[in-house]
């Protein structure tokens, strides 16, 4: 008999481990830039956005990597895009 599949994939994932606390975090972050992509910016789902998501905007505005703004002393901006995502397509094949 075969082990089950979770167990050969991922033999030491468990919910505390910290690719699943990332995971969930990553998913809170991408409802939120919806949420303020619909009521901040131009929506949440942008027709000139193909991974269909918030704009160029909100991700600005979450703190997105945008240079004008690094450059101004916005050194977060280094660390804010590991965590945003540009659509559903791009957080679906990141996760």
């Amino acid at each position: 008999m075969y082990p089950p599949i979770n167990k050969v994939l991922a033999p030491n994932y468990t919910p505390r481990s910290f690719i699943f606390i990332i995971s969930i975090l990553q998913i809170i972050l991408f409802i939120v830039e919806l949420l303020i992509g619909e009521w901040l910016e131009d929506g949440a789902f942008v027709s000139g956005n193909d991974m269909a998501g918030p704009s160029s905007a909100t991700l600005k505005l979450m703190g997105g990597k945008y240079l004008p703004c690094i450059q101004n002393g916005e050194v977060y901006r280094f660390f804010t895009p590991a965590l945003l995502h540009a659509g559903i397509l791009h957080i679906f094949t990141n996760l």
